[in-house]
């Protein structure tokens, strides 16, 4: 968004919360239900991850942790068995997004949807007069709350049936 000079809010990949370049300086809000032990959280789990199934994290990513293997790869399952193990037996409060090739752990109740309301909130803009593009099936936390929905052609059939507009091939 700093490279395209938009000055508007944009939202956290997983809806942790949203950011904005009003100058050359970044101005973040987090959610409030982020703990503040979030980091010291994933490095214990990702530590776990690395010694049992010898798989590295997708770096540079600080409110989500995610793993990104090939499509249809045995370890990610296994990845997705260990942390709800650690996740369960700690009582943390995070859960597991499982996609065709990757894992991601977030914070319970956060979402897209989340990130999306704290931007109508701090510009004053409605939900409704809100646009939002989304291809996975977890992006429809935050498409049902768009005034329009749309998503491309090779997007999660579930979000093809469910919103506004579906790209042309």
């Amino acid at each position: 968004t700093q490279t395209l000079g938009i000055k508007n809010f944009s939202v956290f990949e997983n809806g942790a919360g949203i950011f904005r370049f009003p100058t050359s300086q970044i101005e973040i809000y987090l959610d409030e239900r982020i703990p503040h032990s979030v980091s010291q959280d994933f490095l214990n789990m990702d530590k776990v991850v690395r010694e049992k199934i010898k798989v590295f994290k997708q770096p540079n990513k600080d409110y989500t942790l995610t793993y990104l293997l090939p499509k249809g790869d045995k370890r990610l399952e296994l990845i997705a068995e260990t942390v709800k193990e650690i996740i369960s037996d700690q009582n943390l409060p995070y859960y597991i997004d499982e996609g065709l090739n990757f894992i991601n752990v977030n914070t319970k109740d956060v979402d897209k949807g989340t990130g999306l309301t704290m931007v109508a909130e701090k510009t004053g803009i409605s939900l409704n007069e809100i646009a939002g593009i989304g291809d996975s099936k977890a992006d429809w936390h935050f498409l049902k709350l768009c005034g329009y929905s749309m998503c491309p052609n090779n997007a999660a059939e579930y979000l093809k049936s469910n919103v506004d507009y579906v790209s042309e091939d």
